[in-house]
Parts: C-alpha cells; sequence; structure tokens
C-alpha cells in the first residue's frame, strides 16, 4: 500500500474526540489530499498546541478522506489519546515512516554503488537493475525507464535524416540519405514497408497529418516536397513545388482547418498549405533567412520557425499568420525547435561567438510572459534535433557530443541515466506517440537506432526538487 508525504499539511480539530474515535472532523485544512485511492493513506501528528513541541501527541493513520472527514486508525505510533476541540494537526516525518523506506531501499551506499548499465551510463547512480532493487524500483514506477536498443531494426543506405512516427504509432518513417532516400517501417516487426515511392533526391523531413493518412517529405531535387496517401502509398497529385530544398515540415489542425507548414532553401523560406486542397496559403510572412525547423504549439494557434538570420526564431499567429514579435531573440542560427504539451518550448541554435561556452539550448515558456526557463541545462555542444516526449516530460536530444544522444528529464532538467550512445552525429529524433520508443538517425551504419523502455532497468530520478511524473510526491509501496 503506498505511503503518501506532505508538505506543510495541516488542519485543526473540528470537535472533540476520545481515544477510539476513527472518524474525526477537521478545520481549516491546508495542503490535505481531497481524496484517497483505496490502497492510499498518510500520517498525521495530533497535538495540544500548550508548548513549543506540543502536548497530548498522537499520530494516526488517515485511510480515507471526504470532505473534512477523516477516517483514521488510531494510535499508529504510541498510544490513542482523547483530543479537545482546536487541538492542532500536522503531517510530520515519523520514526516508522523513515524505518520503512530504509527497509525497503537498503543503506545509501548500496545504491550508489550500483554498476552502471552496460558501458552506456553517462550519469553513476541513476539506473538501476531491477532485479538487485525490486523494492526502489517500485517506488518510481512512473519515470522514464532506461532505454535499452532494439534488436532487429533494418539499416538504412545512408545517413538519417528526419524521423516521423505515424498518429497510431504503427509506422516509422525515416528520410535519409541514399536511394530510395526514404524508409517506412512497420513497428510491429520492424519490417520495412514494400511499394513505398522513392524521392528524387535525400529526404530531409518528415511528418504525418493527423489523422494518418498522409505523409509529407520534404528532400533536395525538385519539387522538393512530396505527399504520399498511406493508404497505398500513392504520390499525391497537385501538391506545389518548392523554391528550394525543403529543410523541415509540419502538420497542424484547428478551427480553420488542417495545414502542412514547410521550411526551405529560398525566399520566403516558409511555405504555408492548406491540407484540404494542396494550395499554398496567402499573406504567411517571409522569414529573414533559410528556415531550418518548424513546428506547430498544441492546438495549432501557433507555430515557431528556427532560421537563418536574428531573431533566428519567429512566431508566426495561425488566426491569420501574421508574424507575433513575442518570443526573445537568440544568441545565434536557429536550428532545431519543439513545443511541449504543455506550450514550453525547446530551441537549439548557435552562439553568439563560434568558440563560445553559452549553452546551444533555450527554453522558453510562453505561459509566463515567453520567458527564458532560467534552470534550463547548459549544453555546450552543436545540437541537430530536440522533441519532447508526449507526455512532456521528457525532452530528447540528437547532438554532436560524445554520446550524440540524451534525454532530459524536464521536472528537474536532469539527464536521465541509461540512454544508449549513438554512432555518430544524432541528426534527428522522434517520440513513438505512447512514449514507449525514442528513434534517433545518424551518419554512420546503420543510420538508425530505436531505443525501447526496458523491462530490466530503470532509473532513479533527482529527488533533490519536486518530480512532475510522480504528482509531486513519492509513493513507497
Amino acid at each position: 500500500m503506498p505511503q503518501l508525504f506532505l508538505n506543510n499539511a495541516r488542519a485543526t480539530l473540528a470537535s472533540a474526540i476520545d481515544d477510539v474515535t476513527t472518524t474525526i472532523e477537521v478545520s481549516a485544512p491546508v495542503n490535505l489530499p481531497t481524496s484517497l485511492s483505496p490502497s492510499e493513506w498518510f500520517l498525521l501528528t495530533i497535538f495540544a498546541d500548550t508548548t513549543r513541541y506540543g502536548e497530548n501527541i498522537e499520530i494516526v493513520r488517515v485511510t480515507g478522506i471526504s470532505n473534512n472527514t477523516l477516517t483514521v486508525e488510531r494510535g499508529f505510533e504510541g498510544a490513542a489519546v482523547s483530543h479537545g476541540a482546536g487541538e492542532s494537526i500536522e503531517a510530520r516525518a515519523t520514526a516508522r515512516t523513515m524505518d520503512r523506506i530504509r527497509a525497503r531501499i537498503g543503506e545509501t551506499s548500496l545504491v550508489n554503488a550500483n554498476a552502471p548499465l552496460d558501458d552506456r551510463l553517462r550519469m553513476d547512480g541513476l539506473a538501476y537493475r531491477k532485479a538487485d532493487y525490486p523494492e526502489l524500483a517500485a517506488m518510481f514506477p512512473e519515470t522514464l525507464p532506461a532505454q535499452e536498443v532494439v534488436s532487429g531494426t533494418p539499416s538504412l543506405p545512408d545517413m538519417g535524416r528526419g524521423a516521423a512516427f505515424s498518429p497510431d504509432g504503427t509506422l516509422l518513417a525515416m528520410a535519409h540519405n541514399g536511394s530510395p532516400y526514404l524508409t517506412i517501417i512497420n513497428t510491429s516487426d520492424w519490417s520495412v514497408v514494400s511499394g513505398t515511392p522513392s524521392l528524387p533526391r535525400s529526404g530531409w523531413g518528415a511528418a504525418f497529418s493527423p489523422d494518418g493518412a498522409y505523409l509529407a517529405i520534404v528532400h533536395e531535387g525538385s519539387p522538393y516536397l512530396t505527399v504520399i496517401d498511406t493508404a497505398d502509398w500513392s504520390v499525391v497529385s497537385g501538391t506545389p513545388t518548392l523554391p528550394g530544398t525543403g529543410n523541415a515540415v509540419a502538420f497542424g489542425s484547428n478551427v480553420n482547418g488542417t495545414f502542412l507548414a514547410i521550411v526551405h532553401e529560398g525566399a520566403p523560406y516558409l511555405t504555408i498549405i492548406d491540407a484540404s486542397d494542396w494550395s499554398v496559403v496567402s499573406g504567411t510572412p517571409s522569414l529573414p533567412g533559410e528556415g531550418n525547423d518548424v513546428v506547430f504549439a498544441p492546438g495549432s494557434t501557433y507555430l515557431a520557425v528556427a532560421h537563418w538570420e536574428s531573431p533566428y526564431l519567429t512566431i508566426v499567429a495561425a488566426s491569420d499568420w501574421s508574424v507575433a514579435n513575442v518570443a526573445p531573440a537568440l544568441p545565434g542560427l536557429g536550428k532545431a525547435v519543439d513545443i511541449s504539451p504543455s506550450g514550453i518550448i525547446a530551441v537549439a541554435h548557435n552562439t553568439a561567438e563560434i568558440n563560445s561556452d553559452e549553452s546551444r539550448l533555450t527554453v522558453i515558456d510562453p505561459n509566463d510572459d515567453w520567458s527564458v526557463v532560467s534552470d534550463a541545462p547548459v549544453i555546450q555542444v552543436g545540437i541537430r534535433d530536440v522533441k519532447f516526449s508526449p507526455d512532456g516530460a521528457f525532452l530528447a536530444i540528437g547532438h554532436y557530443g560524445d554520446s550524440h544522444l540524451m534525454v532530459l528529464d524536464v521536472a528537474t532538467w536532469s539527464v536521465v541515466g541509461g540512454t544508449p550512445s549513438l554512432p555518430n552525429y544524432g541528426e534527428t529524433v522522434a517520440w513513438h506517440p505512447n512514449g514507449d520508443y525514442l528513434a534517433a538517425g545518424y551518419f554512420n551504419a546503420p543510420n538508425l537506432t530505436v531505443t525501447a523502455r526496458s523491462a530490466d532497468w530503470f532509473y532513479l530520478p533527482e529527488l533533490s526538487s519536486p518530480h512532475l511524473s510522480l504528482e509531486w510526491r513519492i509513493k513507497a509501496q
């Protein structure tokens, strides 16, 4: 049964109780849960606040809540006593709680001495084998487990440059160098889908429509954009030709329809297409330089574009396709951008000076007046792609550093342990819709790596600050 731990929870007794009462009324509760699942419970200390440390002290176990009525087990640690109306109630650490935790996770030295996951662990002490620490693993069932490489995935002919999972997760599209420049993979057995069209030249970016009916690929070689009907893998006719090589592509749907946004070489560097008839939307703005990446915000209310030339990040309102001067200017060339389900923007860029020690990652919170998130990590290696997990709890980064792939825990901005390294520069990353798989394309055979949540390993998150995926509390089993 999971014990809950509460910060600064308090109340007072609404009326006097004797030493056997198991239903108590409280007044002015602060930070107490409003309900409990059948298996959850927590401890409260009741005391008469007549001295610095209190008198008439009793620890009770709360097993149920209904409005301001608590169902409790009396005398959980020590004897049950009578209490008067107005006595204080607080959530406090107790000796039995500490003993219970220690019994389940062992001494700290044992945890820190754990062997790393193969030779791929970049931060000692984060990844653990479940068989070695079953009770500890049970305390963190909601965190992302350590990742292991999926076997049996196909090799690409050359560098993987653009990756996208279909909305239902059954397909993985990889745009790459080397003929046929596009490979579509069935995720049920990681086999290559036959009958898909070849692109004119190297593929750069891929995106499925929200309903999965279409797959858009941008590439070198005219017409620089190919839209494929996923029902029969035929090329859709009537799509426009771009002014130059397409670098990235994204679909978005809102009340005005479904749109396809493409950034490319050649002015105006941004093209918006109405997916109902594949016509170019008029009135879209021109970027100050070549576009490198584009993404629609949740609800497709706006799109964010990373590009050459200052301010290197442009926000375009989807209501009228006007430029919204809201985002802060980046220090250098915008290279990749993504937006979490909660609206947080991660953008990769160059630094102002080529040899600068400044970070090449900026995180922006539109919900806080488009301010830069100050506790985002400093990443000094070149970044090629960034992607939030479907729940927004993690950020995958393909980069040019030693490991070429990292995953950040967004709640703490710490590096997640147990993420495998890539053989060479990470060029593109994509999450499976349920977050179980992470695909990465790069330059070196086999040019594609897919990792999966391991059933044998888990990672211990940073506990010095609140952890979003643990719902701000640790569940001790």
